[in-house]
């Protein structure tokens, strides 16, 4: 059996012969750099493992990697000018064919960092070719679904990682504010006899 193929039986009232389906899974992997690359938690090695996470809940195949090594999430660039854009446009040229096409995104925070209506526009028409799984958020968008329901999910997914960039932004900031209090406090006690800081309060 082919990596990432997997054949379906689909039993037809009255007919002796099952047709066949065949199921094929991309695994979506991209980093910016070839040292984030390298990095293990959101590296290519955690990418394939959150994936094949994913594939076990799903009862998917182990797939095809598509690698995109060097292509910014910013402005579509794995989609307009990678590896990613190549197979999409594989898919589309063949999308009367009787394959049943799924491709697994492994972290959602590595989706198009552009505007959220441009980000619908962006994978809603990728969702009419080939169901697009979300393997942190454990969600899975099906081709075969109604444009409506399609539409909801993509915008719940791109919602969640709005909301989660703007929380790690406030963080950020927040952090770096406790730690400036925190050295002029220190600079406060050992040149101006101020009082001795007792902790940093942002660890």
């Amino acid at each position: 059996m082919l990596d990432g193929t997997k054949i379906h039986r689909l039993i037809l009232r009255g007919s002796p012969v099952a047709p066949r389906i065949i199921m094929k899974v991309f695994e979506i992997l991209r980093c910016s750099t070839h040292k984030q690359a390298e990095e293990s938690k959101t590296g290519l090695k955690g990418q394939r493992r959150r994936i094949a996470e994913f594939r076990r809940q799903f009862d998917l195949p182990k797939g095809q990697e598509i690698v995109d090594i060097g292509k910014s999430a910013r402005d579509h660039m794995q989609i307009k000018d990678g590896n990613l854009g190549k197979l999409l446009r594989r898919l589309e040229n063949n999308k009367n064919s009787k394959e049943q096409v799924t491709l697994i995104f492994p972290y959602s925070d590595r989706l198009p960092r552009a505007e959220f209506e441009d980000g619908v526009e962006v994978f809603l028409p990728i969702s009419r070719i080939a169901n697009i799984g979300f393997a942190d958020l454990d969600v899975l968008v099906k081709r075969d679904d109604p444009k409506e329901v399609r539409s909801r999910e993509i915008k719940r997914v791109l919602e969640s990682f709005d909301e989660n960039a703007l929380q790690w932004r406030r963080l950020s900031k927040r952090t770096a504010d406790y730690h400036a209090d925190f050295r002029d406090s220190w600079i406060e006690h050992e040149y101006y006899d101020g009082p001795k800081p007792i902790k940093n309060t942002s660890l």
